[in-house]
């Protein structure tokens, strides 16, 4: 009788082990379709204007994970300053399938003073 559960007991081991597995394997597929997918979508910059359907998106200040935008909906003229990590709100533009109409002006750099 104890040899029987505990045959019972490696099986059902075996088989968590085995979904467990799959499922790594499932997520490492995703996350490697995302990195693909993301590597195409121009980097967030200060300055850029995406537009969306009804609506678009003027980015403000973007530092190491955060960003601070404007979400301008409709007609409005103002629109509150949001703040949303880069991935996130990345995710967000190419679900809406957001065009970049406005590119972030270049900043000439500036020579250091001695």
């Amino acid at each position: 009788m104890g040899y029987l559960s505990f045959y019972v007991r490696v099986r059902a081991l075996k088989k968590t082990i085995a979904n467990k597995i799959t499922v790594v394997k499932k997520i490492t597929t995703v996350k490697k379709r995302t990195a693909l997918s993301l590597a195409r979508f121009p980097h967030l910059q200060q300055g850029q204007r995406w537009d969306l359907t009804e609506s678009n998106i003027q980015i403000g200040m973007v530092g190491k994970r955060l960003v601070h935008y404007k979400h301008f909906k409709g007609g409005l003229k103002r629109a509150p300053v949001s703040i949303a990590s880069i991935p996130v709100l990345e995710n967000y533009l190419q679900q809406n399938k957001a065009i970049l109409t406005q590119q972030a002006p270049v900043v000439a750099a500036v020579p250091a003073k001695n």
